[in-house]
């Protein structure tokens, strides 16, 4: 790849199985440590973020939302190049559209202190800045890939974990704390997540919820299910992502009971939500090798776990 923004539409096409084109959100037993009021935090801002927040229509949204940003200059110089005269195409157009909508909150942007060499350690440019940013004490480093984080915030183990987020905890902020956004529109944006292949995606069962569409809530027969059910694009993705075959059988059960106990007791679903839920969860783990039983007896225990749940919130 000969740069970050060819690497970036790569990374789009790539089937999910080749994860070494793609990124996780987020790992077990790492905490980013995301504090609670985001907006008197000074931002440092990742590329990768910055590609991402560009793609899902929200980086006005999130630049408007923070007091400062700080931001690489390696990352505006790889911008800067992205948008030369003999790039030109998709690759022009992006980046043009991010140095645009940058240049609305020049005030606010700045940037590191130039490393020194020793705190290089062979990491790309940018990163090698926004770990000198991260010495402040009040900023917070706001990128997607859990790896990049973990370069630059630390591991916990040698190095004390720095203060950092994704553009999931933003979401949650932003609709639940702030109201810069309603839940409809976190769903849309999470199913954006998923359809360019970031796993790992955090999802609150609230948002499942507001991805159900009218149409859907309201089928009277299984043509209006079965149709309604085709065009709720953020719903099939946020599924998607949460009912993946990859996962272990016992997880997709819990997670399924979980979700359909939720609906029942918070989410007023309508017989045509939890049959269509239902369909989409047998569909994923029929096929499955382990556990080696029926199509009968998962569906079985599809059915009898949301029970249990059911009890013990009643």
């Amino acid at each position: 790849m000969s740069n970050v923004f060819m690497l970036w539409q790569f990374r789009k096409q790539v089937p999910q199985e080749r994860a070494a084109f793609h990124f996780p959100c987020s790992i077990p037993d790492y905490e980013r440590h995301t504090p609670s009021d985001l907006s008197c935090a000074r931002a440092v801002i990742s590329l990768t973020s910055i590609l991402l927040l560009d793609e899902i229509g929200l980086l006005g949204v999130v630049l408007d939302s923070f007091q400062h940003i700080v931001i690489a200059r390696s990352t505006l110089d790889s911008i800067q190049e992205a948008r030369n005269l003999f790039t030109g195409g998709w690759e022009g157009e992006k980046a043009s559209r991010i140095m645009k909508e940058l240049q609305k909150y020049f005030t606010k942007i700045s940037h590191p202190p130039y490393p020194i060499e020793e705190d290089r350690q062979g990491l790309p440019e940018w990163h090698s800045e926004e770990k000198m940013a991260m010495k402040r004490s009040e900023c917070i480093y706001f990128c997607d890939d859990i790896i990049e984080t973990i370069f630059v915030c630390g591991d916990g183990a040698n190095n004390p974990v720095k203060p950092s987020m994704s553009t999931v905890d933003f979401l949650n902020w932003a609709d639940q704390s702030k109201g810069i956004l309603n839940a409809q529109q976190v769903a849309e944006a999470l199913g954006s997540l998923v359809r360019l292949k970031i796993s790992s995606i955090p999802i609150q069962d609230r948002y499942i919820v507001a991805a159900i569409p009218p149409k859907l809530q309201f089928a009277s027969t299984q043509e209006e299910q079965e149709s309604a059910f085709d065009d709720a694009q953020a719903l099939r993705s946020i599924l998607d992502g949460l009912w993946n075959p990859v996962k272990q059988f016992d997880e997709l059960q819990t997670h399924f009971a979980r979700i359909m106990s939720y609906l029942l007791n918070k989410g007023n679903a309508s017989e045509a939500v939890l049959v269509a839920l239902w369909l989409r969860w047998l569909q994923v783990v029929r096929f499955q090798v382990k556990p080696n039983i029926s199509v009968i007896k998962k569906l079985s225990a599809g059915s009898s776990k949301p029970c249990f749940f059911l009890n013990l919130t009643s």
